[in-house]
């Protein structure tokens, strides 16, 4: 096993937490917002609408979380690889400027089938939990 094999586990690693924090952090947002889209619907907007406004609200707070999460990634990144400090082997710390918008295009990949799996939650929402 190499080292870009490991590097790879733990890049598959990290898109599923992503997942799951992706899902987790739509559903509170979604459950805190209940009473405003029951009373969207209540105005007559429709379904679409609604998932639009929903889905508008998590990409930007999915860009803001990433935005501002970079920077104490990285340092988060330096402290590891400056305290692993295994004797025979150095790890050499450089990320290029160039990683960061893939990062964020990875994140945001990862925000398509997420967002899109609560389309059919957000259509479930009743209209008589606003009245």
């Amino acid at each position: 096993m190499s080292v870009a094999d490991i590097v790879k586990v733990i890049e598959v690693g990290t898109c599923k937490r992503a997942i799951v924090v992706l899902y987790d952090s739509a559903n509170i947002i979604l459950a805190a917002h209940v009473r405003v889209l029951d009373f969207l619907q209540v105005l007559g907007f429709c379904h679409r609408e609604t998932s639009r406004y929903v889905i508008r609200e998590l990409l930007l707070v999915t860009l803001i979380g990433a935005l501002v999460g970079f920077p104490p990634g990285l340092a988060v990144l330096r402290f590891i690889t400056v305290h692993i400090g295994i004797s025979l082997v150095w790890f050499h710390m450089h990320v290029m400027l160039l990683r960061y918008p893939v990062a964020l295009d990875i994140t945001l990949l990862l925000v398509v089938p997420v967002y899109r799996s609560l389309i059919p939650k957000i259509d479930r929402i009743s209209m008589a939990k606003s009245l």
